[in-house]
């Protein structure tokens, strides 16, 4: 299951479950110890965070939801 939220243009949120793991890429003022702050991805479980390297700020919701479609199709892969 994937969800998109993006209420304006630099607050945006993309989730998808895979099988058991949780893929998030989202702008939540949550984690300023990130490089990419305040970009950021839980990786497979909601407490493993690392960078946001797929979206920019910068980005046109668009050209973000294109990216991380880009991302989550490499993802999603190895289940096929």
């Amino acid at each position: 299951m994937m969800e998109v939220r993006y209420p304006v243009e630099d607050k945006y949120s993309f989730h998808l479950r895979a099988k058991g793991d949780i893929y998030r890429i989202d702008t939540a003022p949550h984690h300023p110890e990130i490089s990419t702050y305040p970009r950021h991805i839980h990786f497979k479980r909601e407490d493993r965070i690392i960078e946001d390297r797929i979206t920019n700020l910068g980005n046109s919701p668009e050209e973000n939801f294109k990216e991380a479609m880009v991302w989550v199709r490499g993802l999603l892969t190895p289940y096929e």
